[in-house]
C-alpha cells in the first residue's frame, strides 16, 4: 500500500512535537514494539511507505548487518538483499557520509549511470522507488546506525527539505532506541537480587546495554572476560530462538528473542540447578507439603513415578529429607 503523495509536515513546531512523542515512546513502549511504534509515528509527518532499522559494519563486499528491523517490507527482503549487497551504491554512500542523509531517485539519470541493473531491480522488486538513508555512528558498540525510508510511487519523490529533516531526526532515532533499552533494563532490575542481571546483545554477541552486575556475574566463569562481545563459547546459541546454556560451573544464561535482538538473563547457579524441568515442578510440590497421590492428580501421572521423581531427586541433590528438599527451594528461591 503506497502512501498516495500525501504532503509532508516539516514545520518546526512538527518537528518539536514529533520529538517530544519520540522521547515518550522511548520510555512507554516495550522494546519489542518501539521500532514499530516509531515508524508509525514518523510517518504522520513524514510520509513513506516502508522502511528499515539496521546496525552493522561496511565491508568492501557490503554490509555486515548485525539487526535488522523492517517496517512493511516482505519477509524475504534481506535473502535477496545478501545476494547483491555488494552492488548497494546506497550503503556505501551512507558509510562514507556519515550523518549526511542520502536522497535516492530510481529515475534520476546520475543514480541510473551509478548503479548496477541487478541493484536497479532489487529496488523495482522491494518498491524503492525513492529512498532516504542516513547513517551515523554508534560510539558504545563502534557499529553503523542506519534508517532507510522507502517510497514506491516513480512520481512522488523526496524532497530536499524532508532529506533535512530526516538528518536532523537521525540521531535522535538512535538515542531514544538506547534510551528504550536502558528503561527496560532498569524496570527489569531487582535490587533484593544481587545473583542475576540481564543485557541486550545482538545475533553475533555484540552487547549493547548491560545491567549493573552483568561483567561481575560473567567474570565468575570467564574471568579473563573483557566485555562488549559474549565469550565465544555462547556465540553458536545465539541465533537461536530461545536457549538457556546450563553448562557453567558458576552461573546460567537464558536468551529471550526481542525482534533481532536478544535479552540475556544470566544469574548463579543454584544446587536445584542440576534437576530437570519436571523434577523441579515436582519438588516444589513436594517441599511444601504435599503428598504424593495429591502431586500425581496435580501433574496427571502416577503415583509411583512421583515416588520414583522424588527418589531421583534426593539422589541428585544428596539429601535424605523433605525438610532438606525445602531447605534447598527456599534459597534458590531468594
Amino acid at each position: 500500500m503506497t502512501i498516495k503523495n500525501r504532503k509532508s509536515n516539516l514545520s518546526i513546531a512538527a518537528f518539536s512535537k514529533l520529538l517530544l512523542k519520540l522521547y515518550r515512546l522511548s520510555s512507554e513502549v516495550p522494546p519489542k514494539k518501539f521500532q514499530q511504534s516509531v515508524f508509525d509515528l514518523m510517518r504522520e509527518t513524514l510520509p513513506f511507505d516502508s522502511a528499515i532499522w539496521g546496525s552493522g559494519l561496511m565491508a568492501s563486499d557490503g554490509a555486515i548487518v548485525h539487526t535488522v528491523y523492517t517496517y512493511c517490507k516482505p519477509m524475504e527482503l534481506m535473502e535477496h538483499y545478501a545476494q547483491i549487497k555488494h552492488l548497494d551504491v546506497l550503503a556505501f554512500d551512507a558509510f562514507y557520509a556519515l550523518g549526511q542523509t542520502i536522497n535516492f531517485a530510481s529515475t534520476d539519470p546520475t543514480w541510473l549511470a551509478r548503479c548496477d541493473p541487478k541493484f536497479l531491480n532489487f529496488t523495482e522488486r522491494f518498491s524503492r522507488a525513492h529512498a532516504l538513508v542516513t547513517g551515523i555512528s554508534d560510539r558504545p558498540t563502534s557499529l553503523l546506525f542506519a534508517v532507510w525510508l522507502d517510497r514506491a510511487d516513480l512520481k512522488f519523490p523526496f524532497t530536499e527539505e524532508e532529506r533535512l529533516f530526516q538528518q536532523s531526526l537521525m540521531p535522535h532515532l538512535a538515542e531514544t532506541w538506547r534510551l528504550n533499552w536502558l528503561n527496560f533494563l532498569e524496570e527489569d532490575a531487582v535490587p533484593e537480587e544481587p545473583h542475576r542481571a540481564i543485557a541486550i546483545c545482538d545475533q553475533k554477541g555484540l552487547l549493547y546495554e548491560e545491567g549493573a552486575r552483568f561483567s561481575a556475574l560473567i567474570c565468575m566463569e570467564w574471568p579473563d572476560w573483557m566485555g562488549k562481545r559474549l565469550p565465544d563459547l555462547l556465540l553458536d546459541y545465539i541465533a537461536n530462538e530461545q536457549w538457556c546454556w546450563q553448562e557453567g560451573k558458576t552461573i546460567t544464561i537464558k536468551c529471550e528473542p526481542i525482534n533481532d535482538m536478544r535479552l540475556i538473563t544470566i544469574r548463579k547457579k543454584r544446587t536445584v540447578d542440576i534437576l530437570s524441568r519436571r523434577e523441579i515442578e515436582i519438588a516444589k510440590y513436594f517441599g511444601h507439603g504435599t503428598g504424593y497421590r495429591e502431586i500425581a492428580e496435580s501433574l496427571f501421572i502416577a503415583p509411583k513415578t512421583v515416588r520414583n521423581h522424588i527418589q531421583t531427586i534426593y539422589e541428585k541433590l544428596d539429601i535424605s529429607s523433605r525438610i532438606e528438599l525445602s531447605l534447598l527451594l527456599s534459597d534458590s528461591e531468594d
